[in-house]
Order: C-alpha cells, then structure tokens, then sequence
C-alpha cells in the first residue's frame, strides 16, 4: 500500500481554466480559494491529497509530481476554501491544479 493512498481523501482534481469556464459563479468560488489560500509544505500537501489523477501513468505519483514542477521555481502547494469547502490545490505553470473530496 502507498502511504500516500492511505491517507488520502481529496482525489477529485479538475484544472483551474475548465473550472472558471463554468460560469460566472465558478469564477467567484476560484477567486475565493485564490483569497483564502495557505501555502503549505508539499509533504503536507501530500497528507490529504492524492496527485495520482493527475498522470496518464502514474508509476510513482510522488516522483511524478516532483519532476512536474521542477521546472517551475514558483510552484506551491495550497490549502484554502471554497463555497464553504476545503479544497488543496497545485499552483503551477500558470495553472492551479484544484483538488476536492
């Protein structure tokens, strides 16, 4: 078993461009997270979330994760809220990789 998995609760991840593209009541809610949010430590991050979803193949979704924002100097794990839920999110690239129970 991955310790990752075992602990996981927030699997459902859907990337912030398709989620603001809802209508206008979705971009209130992303700006909402955007106000509320709490940079946290990716090992914190890795306590409620599984990245797994985000990977054609996860093989090692940890590793994958790493390597996906290597690249990227300003990337930062997230935790906020939203329409009265909490939520964990992926800022990275641009994007925000949003994730919910």
């Amino acid at each position: 078993m991955n310790w990752y998995k075992a602990a996981s609760r927030f699997t459902q991840f859907m990337p912030c461009d398709r989620f603001r593209r809802q209508g206008p009541e979705y971009q209130q809610q992303w700006q909402e997270m955007m106000s509320n949010a709490q940079e946290i430590p990716m090992d914190e991050f890795l306590q409620y979330v599984d990245p797994s979803g985000l990977f054609d193949d996860p093989t090692d979704p940890v590793q994958d994760l790493t390597e996906e924002i290597a690249d990227d100097q300003g990337s930062y794990f997230a935790k906020s809220s939203m329409n009265g839920q909490t939520v964990f999110f992926i800022g990275t690239k641009g994007y925000e990789y949003i994730f919910t129970q």
